[in-house]
């Protein structure tokens, strides 16, 4: 009926709000994170070579990424513009190709996609 319609829609639509709330408080302190490390635009998380802070952050960065635009915002870091700065450089390391590559395989089997 049109009252549980509304209800569930205002449940889901609640859900998806606090969802991006969550997100959008982890992004902001993950962009103060980078600003404080005096991040610097096309390079790594910590110094100036690859490391494990690189390896944690694509993978995560990649649900984002892949999640954000299912919550209504695309570009999934819109408004942080250190993360994005970031995700385009690193995204682009061929190890971190290889694995997003494999990451993005696996998700859209687990969403029967394939």
């Amino acid at each position: 009926d049109t009252a549980t319609t509304e209800i569930y829609t205002s449940l889901f639509v609640g859900s998806v709000n606090v969802y991006k709330d969550s997100l959008d408080e982890g992004l902001g302190i993950g962009e103060r994170l980078l600003k404080d490390g005096q991040y610097q635009s096309g390079g790594f998380a910590v110094g100036n070579t690859l490391t494990l802070a690189d390896c944690a952050l694509v993978t995560g960065f990649f649900f984002i990424n892949a999640i954000m635009p299912m919550l209504g915002r695309s570009p999934a870091f819109k408004g942080f513009d250190l993360l994005a700065t970031y995700w385009n450089a690193a995204s682009r390391q061929p190890v971190a190709q290889r694995i997003t590559g494999e990451m993005g395989v696996a998700l859209a089997a687990m969403m029967g996609k394939q």
